[in-house]
């Protein structure tokens, strides 16, 4: 458990010796105690911005089959629905010249469209309030 709050500020700390662990523990015919499993899924959940995209796609594909056996003990079922979403869960966004030209455009684009885009959706609400209401006096005849 140490290890799993300790790698992801660690920057010498390598992924593939954790991803090597959960191989070999997965692998045919060893028997890894549900305590071993638990502390490698919470480690590999924890280094998830460090995982390049290989590793990242073959985790996930691993845990999504391992879940869809149902064969898992359930000591770790919540363990790896845990670090599949943390290994799914998208990586801050670097933010590119053209990135941060588009996020400047959006306050000049709001104040001019802006207007237009909230009328035409309070006119879609009224209608769909007028509807309902008129559907809930049919309903009542």
């Amino acid at each position: 458990m140490l290890l799993a709050e300790a790698a992801p500020s660690c920057n010498l700390f390598d992924p593939s010796i954790i991803i090597d662990a959960w191989r070999r523990y997965t692998s045919e015919g060893v028997d890894a105690s549900p305590v071993t499993m638990h502390r490698i899924l919470s480690v590999l959940g924890s280094i998830n911005s460090r995982l390049d995209d290989e590793s990242r796609r073959e985790l996930i594909e691993d845990f999504k089959a391992r879940l869809l056996k149902f064969d898992s003990p359930t000591e770790i079922i919540g363990s790896m629905v845990s670090a599949l979403s943390k290994v799914c869960s998208p990586l801050p966004l670097k933010k590119s010249a053209y990135c941060q030209f588009l996020v400047a455009l959006i306050p000049d684009w709001m104040m001019s469209h802006g207007g237009s885009l909230l009328k035409i959706s309070n006119q879609g609400f009224s209608s769909l309030i007028v509807l309902q209401r008129l559907l809930v006096l049919w309903c009542q005849r």
